[in-house]
C-alpha cells in the first residue's frame, strides 16, 4: 500500500534542551506552526525566551525586521500532554541518547498521533528500525538528525530505515530544503555519516598520541 503523507504545515517537537531548541527556531524560521513539548514545561519557557534573543539578534544585524521576528515568535505554541499533538504533519523527537526512551516516547506517538504523520527522531546514532519496530507504522518513521546548533549549521541527515516509505523520504528531503539545510540521505549504520566519520577521525588522532606523536 502507498503510503499517504500529509503536507507539512504543522510540526511537534519533544524536548526542549539544545537540539529541541535549534530545530524549533529552525521550524518556526521556515514558516511551519510548531508545538512543543517537555516533561519539564520550564524549559520549553527557557527555549522561547532564548528563541526570542535569536531573533532580536536578527533584527538588531538587519537579518530580518521586527514584523518577522513577532510572526516566527507566533508560530511556537508551548503544549503540555502528547494528546496535544494529534493533528501535527510531523513530530521531531529531540531528547537525549537513550533508546529504551525514545522508544517509549515512539510508543505514545503511534498512539495519537493522525495518519500520514511524519515520526522522526533526531538520534545522532541509535539503531532507526529499532526505533520503528515499537510503531504500528515503521514506514512512516526515520531519522532527522540536526547538528549543534541546528538553527545555525546547515547538514541535515535524513536517515533511511529499512521500512521507511519513499514518500516520507521525499517529504524530508523538501522539508530540508525549506528549512535551507544540505540534506543528505544516510543509511542505517551506527553514527549515520558525521559521525561515522568523526569516530575514524578521533580513533586515528589517539593511536598517534600512542605512537608519541605530539
Amino acid at each position: 500500500m502507498t503510503q499517504v503523507v500529509s503536507p507539512l504545515r504543522c510540526a511537534a517537537v519533544i524536548g526542549a534542551g539544545t537540539m529541541g531548541r535549534g530545530i524549533v527556531i529552525s521550524l518556526a524560521n521556515a514558516g511551519l506552526r510548531v508545538l512543543w513539548l517537555d516533561n519539564n514545561p520550564q524549559m520549553v519557557e527557557q527555549g522561547l525566551a532564548m528563541a526570542e534573543e535569536t531573533w532580536a539578534h536578527n533584527v538588531a544585524k538587519g537579518r530580518i525586521d521586527a514584523a518577522e521576528a513577532a510572526a516566527r515568535r507566533a508560530r511556537i505554541e508551548a503544549v503540555g500532554s502528547y494528546a496535544a499533538l494529534d493533528d501535527a504533519d510531523l513530530v521531531i523527537e529531540a531528547v537525549y541518547e537513550n533508546l529504551e526512551l525514545k522508544q517509549r516516547i515512539f510508543r505514545e506517538l503511534d498512539a495519537v498521533m493522525k495518519p500520514g504523520a511524519i515520526l522522526a527522531s533526531n538520534t545522532s546514532a541509535l539503531d532507526i528500525d529499532a526505533i520503528a519496530a515499537v510503531t504500528a507504522r515503521p514506514e512512516a518513521v526515520l531519522g532527522l538528525h540536526f547538528f549543534s546548533p541546528a538553527h545555525i549549521m546547515k547538514l541535515l541527515e535524513i536517515v533511511r530505515g529499512d521500512k521507511t516509505a519513499p514518500a516520507v523520504l521525499q517529504a524530508a528531503q523538501e522539508l530540508g530544503e525549506r528549512m535551507g539545510k544540505v540534506a543528505v540521505v544516510a543509511g542505517h549504520c551506527h553514527g549515520f555519516i558525521g559521525n561515522r566519520m568523526l569516530h575514524t577521525y578521533v580513533r586515528e588522532a589517539r593511536m598517534l598520541l600512542l605512537e608519541g606523536a605530539w
